[in-house]
């Protein structure tokens, strides 16, 4: 799942389902997948390491593990007539993994680092008038977006509150440079979303999230 396969440095998704604890797990899977079952996801996991002595060598073993718990929490009252869980009746329609291996992808990649660093270096190098346009394909790498350029619209400069005497990490960082007498606006106030005209002929554009940041001065 690494995107840098020649980085040894970077961890790998077999080694995080094979050694991060249950509180670890849970939180990737919640974190950067957005998953309602992400604790029980986790206990599975582990409980298979250590009960079993299951290694996770490929994502079949995965993909097995996460399956064998959803279907449970699915299709079962657990043996009694009570109102099941509120998570287990919102299980999508999609592969019950998806969201767990896209939790693992950004973890090991560290995507939406990527993501916040780069628009930050963008914007320093925008000219006046310049506009920088971005599209994020799921809401984790859309929500650090949207708030950084309404921050910027609203302040005006980056990370500078009403106070001069307040200076922002951001603007001592060498890779953003000093921005504090830069100004932007947002010309699209929301984000543009694809019409269905578009989705018809692209599916994939259907979560795709369009943003613009203009600097004026």
């Amino acid at each position: 799942m690494r995107f840098n396969q020649q980085d040894a440095t970077l961890p790998t998704a077999a080694n995080a389902v094979n050694t991060l604890s249950e509180v670890q797990l849970t939180k990737i899977f919640r974190d950067y997948g957005e998953e309602r079952l992400a604790k029980e996801f986790a206990k599975a996991v582990v409980r298979d390491r250590e009960e079993r002595g299951k290694v996770f060598e490929t994502t079949r073993d995965l993909r097995e593990c996460i399956e064998r718990i959803a279907n449970m929490w699915k299709s079962s009252d657990k043996g009694k007539k009570k109102k099941k869980d509120k998570r287990a009746s919102k299980i999508r329609s999609t592969h019950p993994a998806t969201r767990c291996f896209q939790a693992l992808r950004i973890y090991v990649n560290d995507e939406l680092s990527h993501v916040e660093n780069g628009v930050k270096q963008l914007v320093n190098h925008l000219a006046t008038n310049g506009r920088l346009v971005t599209i994020a394909f799921h809401s984790l790498e859309d929500r650090p977006i949207k708030n950084f350029f309404r921050d910027l619209d609203k302040k005006g400069r980056i990370g500078v509150e009403d106070d001069d005497d307040d200076e922002s990490d951001w603007e001592n960082d060498n890779d953003i440079g000093p921005l504090k007498d830069r100004r932007f606006r947002l010309p699209l106030r929301k984000a543009t979303k694809a019409t269905d005209e578009e989705i018809s002929i692209n599916s994939r554009s259907r979560s795709a999230r369009l943003r613009c940041l203009e600097r004026i001065l």
